[in-house]
């Protein structure tokens, strides 16, 4: 290599000038850099919702909550929306609960019907498939897929948050 401490590769090119020390120190100073500047946007913050749901005066026996980010906060937070189980009228979603800001919400219901059937989804045909109930949705769009339905939601704890649809 000689004296210049210049490694040639192919065509006698020069790929790098320097000690092995100066590539290290180098290359840990690129690695700081793309890890400080990170491979998109932070988490947002989120907080934790609870509450009651009714449907025509009566607890949603089953189905799922939806917080959207709406709003300001969609700009920024578009992708980070919250789904949280309702069990017999009540809702607690705790971990990656919803942005704080503005949320658009969306109730989906269903009605359990007695029915069973086998749960094929996902399962290849060598596989025995598990019976699971058939449930029907009993809660219209205009509170889920068309909701217009928002809620602002503070940092920290959001208990009480009840929706009468």
């Amino acid at each position: 290599m000689g004296s210049d401490r210049v490694a040639r590769i192919g065509r006698g090119k020069p790929a790098f000038r320097g000690t092995l020390g100066e590539l290290l120190s180098k290359s840990g100073l690129m690695t700081v850099c793309v890890v400080l500047a990170g491979c998109g946007a932070a988490e947002p913050d989120r907080a934790h919702v609870s509450g009651k749901v009714t449907y025509q005066g009566k607890p949603v026996d089953f189905g799922d909550i939806v917080f959207v980010p709406s709003g300001a906060s969609a700009t920024k937070w578009k992708g980070f929306y919250c789904q949280g189980g309702i069990t017999n009228g009540h809702y607690a979603i705790v971990a990656h609960g919803p942005v704080v800001g503005r949320n658009r919400v969306e109730i989906y219901g269903y009605k359990r019907t007695g029915q069973k059937m086998p749960d094929i989804a996902g399962k290849n045909l060598a596989e025995t498939p598990k019976v699971v109930e058939v449930l029907v949705p009993n809660i219209p769009p205009r509170y889920n897929l068309a909701s217009e339905m928002n809620v602002e939601i503070q940092p920290g704890r959001n208990d009480g948050i009840d929706f009468e649809l």
